[in-house]
């Protein structure tokens, strides 16, 4: 069983609320702390937890750890207050909002004694970039050379550049612009918005250079999470072979060419009764990617979405982490990952071209 709170009570919040709510076999809520009244209220008729309105009915029982879910500005000083109160932490993306506010959090992280610390980026655990993940790692496709994504934002999207194109902490030379991009506004988070109106979006394209050889571009549209008429896109170019969003191409062991499709295998279509979720992706005859939580009874139904599926592996690693001291996901990735995306604004504001420098987490030592 992983025991945790959270601190915060946004958007963001009912995401963790709303991921764990059909799974108290493995997760237990102890409490949110919400400064809010009216968000108080609305947490618990919502989701039935216990609710504080201060940081010390938290520290009474805050699990086997907090997810730190502040407002973005406060995030970092949050966590280090968590931290010297002896609280292991899970900070929500990003961990600090400047390169500077950065590098003091990895100081406050490193002064022991210290509790464990992780960063809560959950978008590799979601099903399709596991797949992408385990068929690049079986090495049919070969080394990756160059990765193109338009599917995440920021530290997001960093974080499946570097992962898929093995950069490591490998400097890179970052060069980025913004560029005015029109669209209809046709959702948002509240839902469908059948009367949007057409808005100017600030599209950031960028273009990463390591100094392994591989290049990684990047593009996202502030619109684009919720839009339904802005897709999504992914294609990793290998030695050998190439993904290309659910595609495959690549050359087999008796030297043929061979495409195939990485197809996904949700419940609760047609006549299919057994709940509404993905089990899992297949490919070329096998599973590269099965859900954990999609094994249950018909009177257990557990609608996840991929989101959600990714945030339940988050909390279960970060636990697994307090236990072993294995990181699936260390601190210092992450701390290159927001430190790459604060460069690639940079870059595009000011229109130059940029190199990343070493960084204190590039030393090799993991929080």
């Amino acid at each position: 069983m992983t025991r945790f709170s959270i601190l915060g009570g946004g958007w963001r919040t009912e995401g963790y609320l709303s991921a764990i709510r059909d799974l108290p076999d493995l997760f237990e809520i102890t409490g949110v702390y919400v400064r809010n009244p009216q968000k108080r209220l609305t947490l618990s008729h919502k989701y039935n937890v216990s609710i504080w309105n201060n940081l010390e009915d938290l520290l009474k029982d805050p699990g086997d750890f907090v997810v730190n879910i502040g407002s973005r500005t406060a995030l970092s000083d949050i966590t280090s207050e968590l931290l010297k109160a002896n609280v292991p932490v899970l900070s929500e993306t990003p961990p600090a909002t400047s390169v500077e506010t950065l590098c003091l959090l990895w100081e406050n992280l490193n002064r022991l004694p210290m509790p464990p610390f992780l960063v809560a980026e959950q978008c590799y655990a979601r099903p399709y970039f596991r797949a992408v993940a385990r068929l690049l790692e079986s090495g049919l496709l070969g080394s990756p050379v160059r990765m193109t994504l338009s599917m995440l934002h920021d530290y997001h999207g960093i974080s499946i550049l570097r992962k898929f194109l093995q950069a490591g902490f490998e400097h890179c030379i970052i060069r980025a612009s913004y560029l005015p991009e029109r669209v209809l506004a046709s959702a948002d988070r509240n839902g469908l918005k059948p009367n949007g109106e057409v808005n100017t979006s600030n599209l950031l394209s960028a273009t990463l250079q390591f100094e392994g050889g591989t290049t990684g571009q990047y593009h996202f549209c502030n619109e684009q999470y919720f839009s339904q008429l802005r897709s999504n896109h992914l294609q990793i170019c290998c030695e050998c072979g190439e993904v290309f969003d659910t595609s495959i191409r690549f050359f087999s062991p008796e030297g043929d060419f061979i495409q195939a499709q990485m197809d996904r295998v949700d419940l609760g279509h047609h006549d299919n009764l057994e709940g509404y979720s993905n089990r899992g992706i297949v490919s070329l005859g096998k599973y590269l990617y099965k859900n954990p939580y999609s094994e249950r009874m018909l009177t257990e139904p557990r609608r996840l979405t991929d989101d959600e599926i990714a945030i339940c592996d988050c909390l279960l690693a970060m636990k697994r982490y307090i236990e072993t001291g294995f990181a699936e996901y260390p601190a210092a990735e992450a701390f290159q990952d927001t430190y790459l995306a604060l460069l690639m604004h940079q870059a595009a504001k000011s229109d130059q071209e940029l190199r990343s420098e070493k960084m204190p987490w590039n030393s090799g030592r993991i929080v």
